[in-house]
């Protein structure tokens, strides 16, 4: 499983598919991939429409300045064309961006796979390839 994209605006986005596999229901998302994020947050507009399984609470304090417990909800991440789903457990907000942007992918995700950003023809372009566990 590969992505690449490249740098918009200074920001790494790409489109991603978020997936309830309990009621085969499906939504695309604009994401950022983010680096200085310890977690992967998803906007709770798609959490409602999708109807994700809550796993727990959680308290978040880097994306606003008032700390604040928020929800952590199960679900399966489709990266590009690919059919292979990532299980993964994303944290709810209720407003990531006012410019479409409803995910952010933090090093949760990240950590997963083999993440490269890398200067072309004047541009930045950032690739990310999943990388399973042995088992």
């Amino acid at each position: 499983m590969v992505i690449t994209t490249k740098c918009s605006n200074n920001r790494l986005i790409t489109t991603v598919g978020v997936v309830n596999k309990e009621n085969d229901l499906s939504y695309r998302v604009n994401a950022i991939w983010d680096t200085g994020a310890p977690f992967s947050v998803l906007d709770r507009d798609i959490i409602d429409k999708l109807n994700m399984p809550f796993i727990s609470y959680t308290t978040i304090g880097g994306i606003e300045a008032t700390p604040k417990e928020v929800g952590q909800y199960s679900t399966y991440l489709l990266l590009h064309s690919n059919t292979e789903l990532l299980p993964i457990v994303v944290t709810e907000f209720k407003q990531i961006t006012k410019d479409n942007i409803q995910m952010i992918i933090g090093m949760d995700i990240i950590k997963l796979g083999i993440f490269t950003i890398k200067p072309v023809d004047k541009n930045v372009v950032m690739t990310w390839e999943f990388i399973p566990e042995e088992k």
